[in-house]
């Protein structure tokens, strides 16, 4: 009797040890998810005339904004490590009246249920072309009303 109990007992041990290393191994360090990654092409920002901004999303912080030719890249951080997470940016086109125009476009992010404690690090790439305004050369760019990391995108007059 006090051997089952003892092999039951290591038993439990064993396979605690071995989830916790498991969970463990899962959650990757930013240097090595970036490398199990393959590195995907620039995303389109959606356009969709009667979209509205949900007003929350899963969570990201939003670190910086930059814009690089017809490129927006943006710096995010948030947490997980386990699964594959996806942003997309949106915008209704709906511009500021402002000169230069401004104008409103909403990141969105899905952890599809990443319980996973890594902080990751990541920069997304959105080609941003569609959103040029005619009769100027440059808009001014809001993501997720951040108006303190507001970027300016400028383009060749159409």
């Amino acid at each position: 009797m006090k051997k089952i109990v003892l092999v039951l007992s290591l038993s439990l041990i064993a396979v605690t040890f071995v989830q916790c290393k498991k969970k463990k191994g899962a959650v990757a360090s930013d240097e090595a998810s970036k490398m199990e990654m393959p590195k995907k092409k620039n995303d389109k920002v959606i356009v969709e005339s009667e979209y509205r901004w949900p007003g929350t999303t899963d969570a990201f912080e939003l670190l910086a904004i930059k814009v690089e030719g017809d490129s927006l890249k943006v710096d995010v951080q948030y947490g997980g490590g386990c699964r594959e997470h996806d942003f997309s940016l949106h915008t209704n086109l709906q511009y500021l009246k402002s000169l230069p125009p401004q104008l409103n476009l909403y990141l969105e992010h899905e952890n599809h249920d990443d319980n996973c404690r890594a902080l990751i690090s990541k920069t997304l790439s959105f080609e941003i072309s569609a959103i040029r305004h005619s009769g100027v050369r440059v808009v001014k760019v809001i993501v997720n009303d951040d108006r303190e990391k507001m970027v300016e995108y400028a383009y060749p007059k159409q």
